[in-house]
């Protein structure tokens, strides 16, 4: 039995992180047990399977299941969250932690084997190859790390600095490992020396988290994310999804919803014969023109340089990470969440299939999904399965039947063309916005204050703290003949043969050992904080760091002023955390900040401006900000009135102005002037 399964013993599967093993797990499958948790597992993490056990990463360490029965085998406690999924391999899995620390741990007994520190937390999944561990931290740095057997077991092989953290899961083919870092390159280095294969350009959008580069043929894939905020300036004023909403489908108020983006045919491709596809060349055509709205990325394996254009269309939440990575079906097909039916408000789609360097996406399922809902999918045997935010719904389809059921309804007239099912065989739906009817109790660790779990979006505070969960998502994992996914912090098994679903006693927190974190020191922290500031003396003026939360954008500075949403926008930030820095540094760097200090006193005084504008100044983030928005920065100068709490004391406007102005007395004199001033 063990030599026949197929495990899940990685993100994504495999090295390759196509997302696709042989196990194939068909019909309407339904819950057979489910497993609460009260240590918090992020919602990007994935079930790892192998060995008849399943690998559960949680805020509060390492949990191994009984595969079949869901009982707790052994926990493994850590004192901080680990950062993402494991993975296990020759008996050791590897995880690695916020507590900057890769642990090599039994697979079987839960035991620790050994831990390799790093300058910052790990959030990302090891990718094990031969003896070596890679991972990527917020460090800035790319490791390989000695495999358990090795006799170097546990030390450092290699490490690579890139200009930014390293938050994205690397992937591997042939000997080179392929990453994204947060300075907005991808990168390519070789797996047994750490020397630089290639680097790419500058990809746009925010940044690359939570998932992994994907390898197909001689490409590698790179799904990105969007820099656009939400209803508010500068830029304009919409998010990316607005935007590309009111070009792609300019007649969509008249219209029927559900029309699509190009002709409907049955273009020839590696899909099965009859496969429903689409000419997306008005998508093609939209990316080719605004290069810095793509969000997904083929570059040449070999060279890094960009192969083709997509006609992959922005798909997930406005200003809340990345949008999930493409899988690989039995077909060889690369499949991913798109946007191809038009809608009044908010377009839809699906999960589709690209017939690489052409403009032709297949339509495999005859579900509907607003865009704005991310999906997360894998792929087993003939079969695509996926999970769609907020526990609203999950199922399956067999990609090597055509969904002719959908190109029937379209050719009839119906719009949305969507529900029927691609036929009893063909699709199936796991649940449908009843989870917590099915699964009574499943998400009550997962605070959510009217227990319906499709509203609100966001549930502040909480037994977990959890802010929400509609963005970052995770797939059901095919394995052993059943489906396993975690929803509302629980654990979920589905099988075909389920009948009334079994409640099994929550997993509950384990105190770690009282075994210190070694403190990285006073010195290191010195040597950090004189880097960072000597980047602002060498840019000078800087304008407020350029972020999105997505719809808290709007919200957050509506109700609670342009503090919550716009970093260092008032020079009052930048001139108390400097003064708090002088000890820490130099004398001539002492000397340096305070001329810099002053400089930012006098041109943007802190009684004058509430908000520094973003007209003048260097940029504080690294991540390319989109044409329109860099072209609308000359509109915005400093501004002297701002929104704010809402209160008419005066005081509220801006206490923490008054507070930066007494700080700057105490070190440069002229209270009763500035006082005064104010």
């Amino acid at each position: 039995a063990a030599a026949a399964e197929n495990p899940w013993p990685m993100v994504g599967a495999n090295p390759q992180r196509t997302s696709w093993t042989p196990e194939e797990v068909r019909g309407q499958l339904k819950p057979l047990w489910y497993k609460p948790f009260e240590p918090y597992i992020s919602q990007k993490v994935q079930i790892i399977a192998a060995g008849n056990t399943l690998y559960v990463s949680t805020a509060g360490g390492l949990y191994a299941l009984d595969a079949t029965s869901g009982a707790e085998k052994w926990v493994y406690p850590t004192a901080l969250p680990l950062g993402h999924s494991p993975t296990v391999t020759n008996g050791v899995v590897y995880v690695g932690g916020f507590d900057r620390r890769l642990h090599a741990i039994n697979a079987a007994t839960g035991a620790g084997l050994w831990t390799f520190e790093a300058d910052a937390g790990f959030e990302t999944n090891p990718l094990v190859v031969g003896d070596k561990v890679y991972l990527g931290n917020r460090d800035g740095y790319f490791y390989a790390v000695y495999a358990e057997g090795s006799p170097n077991a546990g030390q450092l092989a290699w490490k690579y600095q890139t200009g930014g953290p390293v938050l994205f899961s690397a992937a591997y083919s042939d000997g080179v490992v392929f990453f994204a870092s947060n300075d907005s390159h991808a990168y390519a280095l070789d797996a047994q020396t750490g020397a630089l294969v290639w680097k790419s350009a500058k990809l746009p959008g925010a940044g690359f988290r939570s998932f992994w580069p994907v390898v197909y043929r001689n490409r590698v894939i790179f799904a990105g994310s969007n820099n656009y905020r939400f209803g508010i300036e500068p830029g304009p004023g919409k998010g990316l999804a607005a935007l590309e909403t009111e070009e792609i489908y300019p007649n969509r108020q008249s219209d029927p919803k559900g029309t699509l983006i190009g002709p409907l045919g049955t273009e020839a491709g590696d899909w099965a014969q009859g496969t429903p596809t689409i000419d997306a060349t008005r998508a093609s055509n939209y990316l080719t023109q605004k290069p810095w709205r793509r969000t997904y990325w083929v570059l040449d394996r070999f060279t890094g340089q960009e192969r083709e254009i997509a006609p992959i269309l922005w798909t997930g939440n406005d200003g809340a990470g990345n949008r999930y990575p493409p899988i690989v079906g039995v077909d060889d097909v690369l499949y991913q969440q798109n946007n191809y039916m038009s809608d009044p408000y908010i377009p839809g789609g699906q999960i589709s299939g690209w017939k690489i360097g052409t403009p032709y996406i297949s339509v495999v399922s005859s579900d509907w999904g607003a865009i704005d809902e991310p999906h997360a999918y894998s792929a087993g045997g003939n079969l695509i399965y996926w999970n769609l935010c907020c526990d609203r719904q999950a199922g399956a389809f067999d990609i090597t039947i055509p969904n002719t059921k959908f190109a029937d309804r379209y050719n009839a007239g119906i719009r949305p063309p969507t529900g029927g099912g691609g036929g009893p065989d063909r699709e199936w739906s796991y649940f449908s916005y009843n989870l917590d009817s099915i699964l009574p109790g499943y998400n009550t660790a997962y605070y959510n204050p009217d227990t319906k779990f499709t509203t609100p979006y966001a549930s502040f505070g909480g037994p977990n703290g959890v802010y929400g969960f509609h963005a970052d998502t995770n797939p059901p994992i095919p394995y052993n003949g059943m489906v396993y996914m975690h929803r509302g912090n629980s654990v979920i098994a589905f099988s075909p043969a389920a009948t009334t679903p079994v409640a099994l006693p929550p997993a509950q927190t384990v105190a770690p050992p009282q075994t210190a974190i070694p403190a990285l020191g006073l010195a290191h922290w010195q040597t950090e904080l004189a880097a960072q500031i000597q980047k602002m003396l060498d840019a000078g003026h800087l304008r407020p760091g350029y972020n999105s939360h997505g719809i808290f954008d709007l919200r957050g500075r509506s109700t609670c002023g342009d503090e919550m949403v716009d970093y260092w926008h008032n020079s009052a930030e930048t001139i108390v955390i400097l003064l708090e820095a002088l000890p820490y540094l130099t004398p001539t760097m002492q000397q340096q900040v305070k001329t810099y200090v002053q400089n930012e006193f006098n041109n943007y005084p802190p009684y004058r401006y509430n908000h520094i504008g973003w007209r003048d100044g260097a940029a504080r983030e690294v991540f390319d900000l989109p044409d329109d928005v860099q072209s609308d920065l000359t509109n915005h100068p400093p501004q002297q009135k701002n929104y704010t709490f809402k209160n008419n004391d005066g005081w509220g406007r801006n206490p923490y102005a008054f507070y930066a102005l007494w700080k700057y007395a105490e070190v440069f004199g002229g209270a009763q002037a500035i006082f005064d001033a104010a």
